[in-house]
Formats: C-alpha cells, structure tokens, sequence
C-alpha cells in the first residue's frame, strides 16, 4: 500500500493564497481521498486587495520522503522540486558558523558596530569577510538553482536583475530554516590564485535605506545589493493551522502607547533608545513585576501596542526561582518573557485580538546554540496572532539590538511597511559595511503597517 499525494497551490497576483493537499491510499478498493488545507492566507478570500503583489513566491513544505519539496512561482511559470534535508542542514551550519566566526571583525563595544557615517573601504579584515559572505549566499543560491533544473533558470532570473521587489516566502512546514536572506543571486567576481580580490561595493552611507548603486549580476565587484535581503523585502509566513486573514494595519488607540518597550539591560544604549522612540510616538514602559503578570498582560488588548519591543538578555541555565528553560530576562531580573509560560498561555487562551503587535524580541546572548529556540520564541507569539516578530540568529550587543529595535519601530511608526521597514535597516547597515544586519531573523508579512491613531 502507498500513498499518493497531490498538492494543490491557488495564487493571487504571484501571492501563494493556499495549499490544498489531497491523499488517496492505492490499491485499497473503495478508499476515498482526503483533503487537507494546508496553508491559507484568507479565511473567505474577501482580502484579495489586501494582498500585494509577490515578484517570487516560494513555498516550503514536507515531502513524503523525509524531505521538503519547493513550490516555486513567478510570473514566468511555476514548479515544484524536491529539496535534499542534508544539504538543507549543512548550508543552515555553515551558516551559522560563518556568522559566528564573524563576531570580531568590527569595531566598537561589542564588535558589531560600525560608527556612522564613515565608509570603511579600507579595512582589509572587513572586506574580506563581506567576500567570504557573497561566496557562501552564492553557493547557497546555486544549490537553490541546481534542483530547479537548467529548463527553469529564467524563473529566478526576473528577481536577480530587479530591486525592491517582495519576495515571498511560505513555510508550510515551519520547522524548516534556510538562509534565505544570505542569498546572494549575483556573481562573485572569479580570480586566479594571487591575483588581487575582487573590490567590494557599499552603496551610498548617506541614502538613507535608498538605492544608489548602479551594479547588477555581471558587475566586476562584489555589490552588498547581491544580497537578497538588501536588494528586496522578504516576506516570511508560517502556515498556522486554521485560515487566519494578514494582519494589517495593526490599530493604534488615540491617547493609548504606541510602543511597549520592556528593557532588561540597563547601558548607554538602552538609554538612547529610549530616548529615541520617545521622541517618535507614545511610550509606555513594562509596567509589570512577575512573570505570570506580564503573561496575562500579554493577552490583554489594552496593556498591548502597535510594536512591542524587547531587549533582555537571553538566559538558557536553570536556576532556583526563575521559570525553567528558555527565558528574557527583563525588568530587574525578576519578570521573565518565558518559552515555556508562552506555551501554556497558548493552550489555555484564545488567540490575541487586535492589536496584533509587531514584537523584537532584541536578546542579548542569545548565541547559535540557542536560535532554535529563539525561533520558537517567533513561532509561538506568532500562533499566539502577534503580526510580526523579529529575532536575531546569533550573539549580538545591546548596541546592534538597540539600533535594530530603533530603526525598525520608527519606520513603523512613520508609516513603512513592515518589508520596507526592515529592508531600510538591512541597507543602512551596509551601507556603512556593517555585515550584522545578517544577524536577524523575522516571520511576519511584509505589508503590515501601523495605522495612524485618528
């Protein structure tokens, strides 16, 4: 007896709207099939003008071999491949370890801030690391383009010659991870065995998250717009059990914050950040002295904000007094944002009403050995119906978290969109040679916006 399975996409404007899966046992006479929704981004499909449009559309889901299959549509066609878990887990480690072993090329207190505005093309360690990047987002990409065949190459070639496009991708199974925004779809300059290395592009430090640079794929250097995240705006969905509508704009209240901040690091950078915000929108600080308060805060629709922004060092050990596992450590130590009570609140409560919060989860030490479960900490609060989440994907200072947490919520708040917002920061960072806006992750789909409080 087998299986056969036969997936079905429906999609709008190159937007994957959902996945139907049908499952018939062969040979097993009078076996009727079955039909399961995996994937819905419309409970009526009465939002379709809510829906913008997806240059790309890739979907990620489980094949019946222990595998994972990519449904991949463009405007040029559609296809779906059979993706090999082992090279999926060795680009994920190679990832990580290359990101790691970045930690100390930069200056500054905790080696991930470059000062602004200054170009810094002559620091020969730092150049060499953006080389090392582009050569393994390429090799990523490649063997992304291997499995589509040499007949389907002109699906992605639409997205490699254009900018500022969203490039959506759909996680029907949720546990998968690729290095998505590490692609790098242009070609890295080759050169022979003591030849001098390719120049290295940064773009304009004073564009201000806009384009200024005239490379494309052939160019003779290597351009950090070669990079999927700094050239387009990645939209990262999850598939969530029940058709649930895209968040979008989430709602302020006239008078109510429009930003919850809740710091656990207390250093000149926290300080500034709160400075900053302030000087943007309607703060309103943590406001709670336990953990079990802030979890029911939480799922209060009144204490919740637009954009709720955590920074908090990550703790993993056990200790005496604390909730057990993975846990932010916020406050003065005593109130905690807990893997374990964000599970349990999900089993005993509804999902969250409006506001659906866009949440930085910006944690200090939260180290490779931990981005699973910071991913979790993403997976959760998004069941839990936050609109957005952003994490990081290794180590980082409270300086990258804080400037992270800035640029993001204030975009927001000035009316970008949650793809626009975070493609902003991507290209400030480069723009100044600061390779660490590699460091985040994020789910959530780039159209969200903020609503203006009326």
């Amino acid at each position: 007896m087998q299986d056969a399975r036969l997936r079905v996409a429906l999609y709008h404007r190159g937007h994957l709207l959902q996945s139907f899966l049908m499952t018939a046992d062969v040979g097993i006479e009078g076996s009727a099939p079955t039909f399961v929704l995996e994937f819905s981004r419309s409970q009526r499909l009465t939002n379709l003008d809510d829906l913008g449009p997806r240059a790309l559309s890739i979907a990620v889901n489980e094949s019946p071999r222990a595998g994972h299959n990519l449904m991949i549509k463009t405007a040029g066609g559609a296809l779906e491949v059979p993706f090999n878990a082992n090279m999926v887990d060795k680009t994920v480690a190679a990832t990580r370890t290359l990101l790691k072993d970045m930690k100390n090329v930069l200056p500054g207190p905790s080696k991930q801030t470059v000062p602004d505005p200054p170009r810094p093309t002559t620091d020969k360690a730092l150049l060499d690391w953006w080389r090392k990047l582009a050569a393994h987002g390429q090799t990523a990409y490649r063997d992304l383009m291997a499995i589509t065949g040499r007949s389907q190459e002109g699906l992605l070639d639409a997205i490699t010659r254009s900018d500022d496009q969203v490039v959506q991708i759909a996680r029907l199974d949720p546990g998968f991870v690729y290095p998505w925004p590490l692609l790098y779809d242009w070609v890295v300059p080759a050169r022979d065995v003591g030849q001098l290395p390719p120049d290295v592009c940064f773009g304009d430090p004073d564009a201000d998250g806009r384009r200024r640079c005239t490379h494309g794929k052939g160019a003779d250097v290597i351009c950090v717009y070669g990079f999927w995240a700094i050239r387009h705006q990645l939209d990262q969905v999850l598939t969530l059990g029940a058709a649930r509508d895209p968040v979008r704009p989430v709602p302020q209240e006239p008078g109510a914050p429009q930003v919850r901040l809740a710091v656990g690091v207390s250093d000149k950078w926290t300080t500034e950040l709160q400075t900053a915000l302030a000087g943007v929108g309607n703060v309103g600080d943590l406001d709670v002295t336990d953990t079990a308060t802030l979890i029911e805060a939480l799922w209060r629709p009144e204490w919740r904000a637009p954009t709720i922004a955590v920074v908090a060092h990550h703790v993993d050990r056990d200790l005496a007094g604390e909730p057990p596992g993975s846990r932010l450590k916020l406050g003065n130590g005593s109130v905690f944002l807990s893997w374990e009570r964000i599970a349990d609140a999900l089993q005993l409560k509804l999902s969250w009403t409006a506001p659906n919060s866009v949440v930085l989860l910006m944690a200090c030490e939260s180290g490779q050995a931990t981005t699973a479960r910071l991913d979790d900490f993403a997976t959760l609060l998004t069941r839990a119906g936050a609109g957005a989440v952003v994490a990081t994907e290794l180590d980082i200072g409270t300086d990258l978290a804080a400037r992270c947490a800035r640029d993001v919520t204030t975009d927001l708040l000035d009316g970008a969109t949650f793809g626009a917002a975070l493609l902003r920061f991507h290209r400030r960072l480069a723009h100044v040679g600061n390779p660490f806006g590699f460091s985040f992750c994020w789910i959530g789909d780039a159209g969200l916006e903020v609503a203006h409080a009326g």
